[in-house]
């Protein structure tokens, strides 16, 4: 795709760095194909994306399924990325799925929350209206629609406090945890279990 041409080009320039810092905290969505792209230049190998189904009547349409593939010029050391509320739709999906990589360490605070794809439909009265109606669930299992993916350490951010002072705690926080001789211990550690909703999809295996 002409949209993810350009990160693998700028991953090619990446070959032997100590780390790497993806920042996606101001970061208000658009396509899935960038996010998986994305999360395939982050990864480790080939691991599961997301699930997604659709709401169909009073239940869900069978679920489709995902894979993050790992690409050709993906970064291989450690990897930070800065996330908050205001990542959404397509930037907070590619955070529920680094977040499961061992490499990653998710720093900042939780995503806004509102995953699904938007559908639009128009009343009979001409007004437009914006749904949605899709379920998109975590390699872990669970659903963080209206919950947020929570970061693997908090560090809040209010990108105004940032401006006025020119200190950006979370950069600091990356820099420091990539500079540490334990990151890979430090990520193993921060891993949790399943910590947004249970999924609604069905027939997931």
């Amino acid at each position: 795709a002409t949209g993810v041409a350009p990160l693998d080009a700028a991953f090619a320039t990446m070959k032997g760095r100590s780390g790497l810092i993806v920042d996606v905290r101001i970061n208000y969505g658009g396509d899935d194909e960038i996010a998986l792209a994305l999360a395939g230049l982050i990864a480790d190998r080939d691991r599961p994306g997301f699930i997604k189904c659709t709401r169909d009547g009073a239940g869900f349409t069978p679920a489709q399924e995902t894979r993050v593939r790992r690409r050709p010029n993906a970064f291989d050391g450690p990897v930070v990325v800065l996330s908050s509320p205001h990542n959404v739709s397509s930037g907070e999906n590619f955070a529920m799925m680094a977040k499961s990589f061992p490499n990653v360490v998710l720093v900042g605070d939780r995503t806004a929350s509102v995953h699904s794809d938007v559908l639009q439909k128009r009343l009979p009265n001409g007004w437009k209206i914006g749904i949605s109606n899709e379920a998109f669930v975590a390699p872990d299992g669970s659903m963080y629609e209206t919950v947020g993916v929570a970061p693997d350490v908090l560090v809040p951010y209010y990108p105004e406090a940032v401006k006025e002072s020119g200190v950006d705690p979370l950069l600091e926080k990356a820099l420091d945890l990539l500079g540490s001789s334990h990151f890979a211990a430090l990520s193993a550690a921060v891993k949790r279990g399943p910590m947004g909703r249970a999924s609604p999809c069905p027939q997931q295996r």
